[in-house]
């Protein structure tokens, strides 16, 4: 419940609900004038651990600073994400393209993707394992895949470019590969 009027802001508002199994309802009252009533509702499962949890709080409450972030971002001393991710012509390109994410998705759905990568994998980076004759595995996202080559990147951010006639096996898995 809002004190007073406001613009609307995605994610600005939030309470905790429980849903059961079946149907479930939701009442929202709005008392605006109809002409300038906006609403926005969103359901997300709560994080895996009560620590998650009390960092996807904490990182909503907070303003964010876009100077930090991209120092952490490129530190390979302290994080490993531009080994994969790439911010304009900074970074590699295993994983997903980070420029204007800010602009793509909402902040809750950013802060769960780096707390629990695993929760929700963006379609065509999944995880896939190969596995080669001589009984190596290669664990990765597939960067690139020739008639006669696949190159898949892994949690290092190292390219591994593999003859196909090497390849036994090769499959999806659900897990992420971002550590």
């Amino acid at each position: 419940q809002r004190e007073k009027a406001a613009p609307f802001q995605l994610d600005s508002d939030r309470f905790d609900g429980t849903l059961i199994a079946g149907l479930n309802r939701l009442v929202v009252q709005v008392t605006a004038p109809p002409e300038s009533a906006e609403f926005h509702v969103r359901f997300r499962r709560k994080s895996s651990t009560a620590e998650h949890e009390a960092l996807v709080q904490a990182a909503l409450t907070r303003a964010g600073n876009a100077d930090r972030g991209r120092t952490v971002f490129l530190d390979t001393t302290k994080s490993q994400c531009s080994k994969c991710h790439r911010i304009g012509e900074q970074g590699e390109r295993i994983g997903p393209e980070l420029t204007g994410i800010g602009d793509r998705f909402s902040r809750i759905h950013i802060v769960e993707s780096i707390l629990e990568p695993s929760r929700t994998v963006t379609p065509g980076y999944q995880t896939i394992v190969v596995v080669l004759r001589d009984g190596k595995v290669l664990t990765g996202i597939k960067v690139s895949e020739t008639e006669t080559t696949l190159t898949v990147g892994d949690n290092q951010g190292q390219k591994h470019t593999i003859a196909k006639a090497e390849i036994e096996e090769q499959r999806t898995q659900s897990q992420s590969t971002m550590p």
